[in-house]
């Protein structure tokens, strides 16, 4: 009796909120252009931003140079590569690329007529003929360029393999030391980044996952935490890592990492202080706010959000009020280029990558009005089914969300029997939905309380 009471309460205080106009986030696109073939493997801004590099090294090597202000192509080049970096002078492009399936190449280019200044392929070892790079971090303050190499004896992923984290001279790209060592190289490796000010330098790898942090003056661990549980049967993978830009003793790191029994897994994004060597945070790791699966992420208004692509996603964190602030499907209908992107932080837009182009903004609170409809929903609070009143002939869809914000549920609208539109809650938990229907232009938003 106390619970009903609960959320019937819980839905007369809702639906008195919802009463006045609230304005809803939203994505605008700028313009997208079309591929004519491959994919955007990296890219970033020119010097100034004005202008964007992007490179693909798969179906088909290229790198253009496009406008920001409408994205046509401004240079084109025969040749590309699976990941790129700036020099710290932004003179030169440092290339990843892989000529072969077996072979790994670096190169690097002037950026002024992309001139091949130097180039190293590492050499083969007589039983492991695979040798290529998975990625690669420039240093902002010494004259270096650190990368994973896959050293292995075959295409496919199983079998003998190595990675190690080698150090390049990044003007003549001759291999000059190594970050790993001992049992380091069985380690699988996948995510690297540097700190801004050079004085550390991040890993994660895959299967048990560890974050491993060395410091650039000595080449030595102080950081060799494992994030995830040993010997759990399950396989965690780390998506994406990132020091903070305003303090270096912070990192960013996304992932799937799995515990013993499944107590406190962590799927989503952590925060991470070297000092204290332990996560800070880890509320967009845990439900309700999970960020989700396989993301990548991209920190802007000054540290304060974070735009993150789990798997069919495209979500905004709000880190300063800890609740997840957008939450937009992708679908082919609503596609977004998000396989890589760029934040300009002066002008406050995106440009993101795939088979597509896209530039856009993300404005918080800016759409259309999201609106408390007049007419009653019933019944509500509900064990099961909720009838909304369809006034609108134009509707094109619906969705489900929870009270955290997080989408569970959207589906396009075909028809509503006797002006009704009929949704069973009957397969959620109890607690309290908000459900917003797409009526043109107009955003009907309605409260609805699920009793257990």
């Amino acid at each position: 009796m106390k619970r009903k009471m609960f959320f019937t309460v819980a839905a007369m205080v809702l639906l008195f909120l919802s009463a006045s106009s609230i304005r809803a986030a939203e994505i605008t696109i700028d313009w997208r252009q079309k591929l004519d073939s491959g994919i955007v493997d990296d890219l970033h801004f020119m010097p100034g931003q004005e202008q964007f590099i992007l490179t693909s090294g798969q179906d088909k090597e290229f790198t253009e140079i496009r406008s920001c202000e409408d994205g046509r192509i401004l240079k084109s080049y025969p040749y590309g590569g699976k990941q790129f970096e700036f020099t710290p002078d932004s003179s030169k492009l440092i290339f990843m690329c892989q000529p072969t399936p077996e072979t790994g190449e670096l190169q690097i280019r002037n950026l002024a007529d992309m001139n091949l200044l130097a180039s190293y392929q590492p050499p083969k070892e007589e039983e492991l003929p695979y040798s290529y790079y998975e990625r690669i971090a420039v240093d902002p303050v010494r004259p270096l360029v650190y990368a994973i190499r896959i050293i292995k004896n075959g295409y496919i992923s199983n079998g003998i393999f190595k990675r190690k984290i080698l150090i390049y001279n990044s003007e003549t790209l001759q291999p000059v030391g190594e970050l790993t060592s001992g049992v380091d190289s069985i380690l699988k490796f996948s995510e690297i980044a540097v700190s801004k000010d050079g004085k550390y330098f991040a890993a994660m790898n895959y299967g048990d996952s560890k974050l491993t942090v060395w410091s650039l003056d000595t080449r030595k661990k102080i950081v060799d935490k494992f994030i995830s549980d040993q010997n759990t049967g399950k396989f965690s993978e780390p998506a994406d890592i990132k020091f903070s830009e305003l303090n270096t003793d912070k990192i960013y790191f996304t992932g799937d990492f799995y515990r013993k029994n499944n107590v406190g897994n962590l799927v989503g994004l952590c925060i991470f202080s070297i000092s204290e060597n332990r996560i800070i945070d880890s509320t967009f790791a845990i439900q309700p706010n999970s960020l989700g699966w396989n993301p990548k992420i991209y920190l802007f208004e000054n540290e304060t959000k974070v735009l993150g692509t789990p798997t069919g996603y495209f979500k905004v964190l709000d880190l300063i009020n800890k609740k997840i602030e957008y939450v937009r499907e992708v679908t082919p209908q609503n596609e977004l280029a998000i396989g890589s992107i760029i934040c300009s932080k002066q002008l406050k837009y995106f440009i993101g990558g795939s088979y597509l182009i896209d530039k856009f903004n993300y404005q918080p609170g800016t759409s259309v009005p999201t609106e408390s409809p007049k007419e009653t929903i019933y019944p509500n609070p509900t064990s099961g089914i909720v009838n909304i009143p369809m006034n609108c002939i134009n509707s094109g869809k619906y969705e489900i969300y929870n009270i955290s914000g997080r989408l569970l549920y959207s589906t396009e609208i075909t028809g509503a029997t006797n002006n009704l539109l009929t949704i069973d809650f009957s397969q959620y938990p109890a607690g309290v939905y908000s459900v917003k229907i797409y009526c043109g232009r107009q955003i009907l938003q309605y409260q609805v309380v699920k009793e257990g």
